[in-house]
């Protein structure tokens, strides 16, 4: 990318820090190599502040600080600031103390049905796009028995580009709970479903009783923070930066709370990463990588790449801007998330696209 496109593109993402979104331009996956064609912000920006044409253009005042970006991202480039997570999850413990069950409804359902606000079990978000994975999956490890969605408006409502957003989110967690083996689902309803028959002081309830321990303080036994994780290295310093996202930390941690996976299979949703013999051992996918999933570490004379499969938050730059195509993004499976112990993928020489020719070539 050239400097001065760098510059615009790291401008326009500075434009919409706010109340709510917290901006990290050094984690841009399109600001980190050429080749990334990350276009997750602006294609669920539900509001238009964030457009390609053909270039990232932001438009502040168009900005709602919904935080539907902060969860579409990635990287960690656009996140939602932490305060914005413990005001949301007050709201969540207030509907388990009530109700034992959670109803996720936007502003837009809400104004067209008014008898929603008296339901126990209600927590209102700026759009169902911005609820993230980890908040879901958070839930039913504190013992939600039941997490639903109402989208009947979302097909019609002026912020419906983050409803493929939404549904994502859904599958996502639904797929993590199956590899589980919970029988909880989180459901997108598009009526209202009956009101929970009694109240129920499971799950998050006990986390914030009128007299109860302390929110962080129980979290954080629980190995769990809604704090913001320390800035990395500077550029200058260590090479380009890596930050594994605050809310792939969390998701994470709260998998973890869910117990043990139920099987030892392969799932899309927990990522492997394959090497062919392709590989000339350059490193650029560990340079570039802005987690710090994959890492190339010095042995002798050899190159080892290796891989944390627990970092990775499946962004796709590494086997993008690989130039011998040698690597690919595969399912994996749940135990190597929770391990979390990098592992060699890789070994060898580094060899040149010439070794690699004449190699081909029997030379």
């Amino acid at each position: 990318m050239p400097l001065p496109v760098f510059e615009e593109h790291a401008e326009a993402l500075a434009r919409l820090e706010g109340s709510t979104v917290r901006v990290r331009p050094s984690q841009c996956l399109n600001l980190r190599h050429q080749r990334a064609g990350c276009r997750a912000c602006a294609d669920a920006c539900p509001t238009g502040a964030l457009r390609w044409s053909p270039k990232l253009r932001a438009e502040p005042y168009d900005c709602s600080q919904c935080g539907v970006c902060g969860v579409a991202c990635p990287s960690g480039a656009l996140e939602v600031q932490a305060t914005a997570w413990q005001e949301r999850l007050a709201r969540i413990s207030q509907a388990f103390r009530e109700g034992g069950a959670l109803l996720l409804a936007c502003p837009v359902h809400l104004r067209g049905d008014r008898s929603l606000r008296r339901r126990a079990d209600l927590v209102e978000v700026p759009c169902l796009g911005a609820v993230a994975p980890w908040e879901l999956v958070a839930a039913i490890a504190f013992g939600a028995r039941e997490v639903w969605l109402l989208v009947s408006r979302c097909q019609r409502c002026s912020y419906r580009a983050a409803y493929p957003l939404a549904a994502q989110t859904v599958a996502r967690v639904n797929g993590a709970l199956e590899a589980w083996g919970r029988a909880e689902r989180v459901t997108l309803q598009t009526e209202p479903p009956p009101t929970p028959a009694r109240a129920s002081r499971r799950g998050l309830a006990w986390l914030w009783a009128s007299r109860g321990p302390n929110v962080q303080e129980e979290l954080a036994r629980r190995g769990v923070t809604l704090e913001e994780a320390p800035e990395p290295a500077s550029p200058e310093s260590q090479g380009l930066p890596q930050r594994v996202p605050d809310g792939h930390r969390r998701w994470i941690s709260f998998l973890e709370g869910l117990g043990r996976p139920a099987g030892r299979g392969r799932h899309a949703l927990f990522p492997d990463v394959i090497v062919s013999e392709r590989c000339t051992g350059c490193g650029m996918c560990a340079y570039f990588c802005p987690t710090g999933a994959l890492q190339a570490c010095r042995e002798a004379e050899e190159v080892a790449l290796l891989f944390n499969a627990q970092a990775c938050t499946t962004c796709g730059l590494c086997a993008r801007l690989c130039y011998q195509d040698a690597l690919r993004l595969e399912a994996g499976t749940p135990e190597q998330v929770l391990d979390g112990q990098p592992r060699a993928i890789w070994r060898g020489r580094p060899r040149t696209p010439q070794d690699l020719l004449r190699t081909s070539a029997g030379l």
